[in-house]
C-alpha cells in the first residue's frame, strides 16, 4: 500500500516544480502551501534529500530545491524512496495462480507510477488552464 507520506511527497514536489523549480523552499512555506504537518514534512524532505531528489542549503537564504530536472524525477523512485517496499507479491507464499496475480498487480502499479514529475506538472498546468 502507498502511504500518505508518499502522497504528501508527490504533492510537495509538484508544488515545487510548478512554482519555480530553481527556487529554495523553506519547510514552513511548503507545509503551508501543501497542507502537510511541518514535522512530518521534515521527515519526508530528509529522505528525499538523502536519495538525491532534493538538495538543501542551510542558513538565512537556505531551503530545499529539486536536485534534478523535473523530467528526471520519476514518481516511482520517489515512492520507493519513502516506502522502501511497494510489492504486493513480496512474501506471498500462495499457489502459483495467486502469486502470478499479485506479481501482475505489482507490474501495473510500477507502470502506473513510472511517470516523471515533468509529466505531472504539465498535466496540472493543462488542467488549470482548462478550468480558468
Amino acid at each position: 500500500m502507498i502511504s500518505v507520506k508518499s502522497k504528501y511527497a508527490v504533492s510537495v514536489l509538484l508544488h515545487m516544480g510548478i512554482h519555480e523549480a530553481g527556487k529554495r523552499w523553506r519547510i514552513q512555506q511548503l507545509a503551508r502551501a501543501c497542507a502537510v504537518p511541518k514535522k512530518y514534512l521534515e521527515h519526508i524532505l530528509s529522505h528525499l534529500r538523502q536519495d538525491g531528489v532534493l538538495t538543501s542549503t542551510r542558513g538565512v537564504n537556505g531551503g530545499y530545491m529539486l536536485a534534478k530536472k523535473p523530467a528526471d524525477i520519476m514518481i516511482y523512485d520517489v515512492v520507493v524512496s519513502l516506502e522502501k517496499e511497494i510489492s504486493f507479491a513480496h512474501g506471498f507464499n500462495g499457489n502459483n495462480g495467486e502469486k502470478y496475480f499479485w506479481q501482475s498487480v505489482d507490474l501495473r502499479l510500477k507502470k502506473g507510477l513510472n511517470v516523471s514529475l515533468e509529466s505531472l506538472i504539465q498535466a496540472s498546468q493543462a488542467q488549470l488552464m482548462y478550468t480558468i
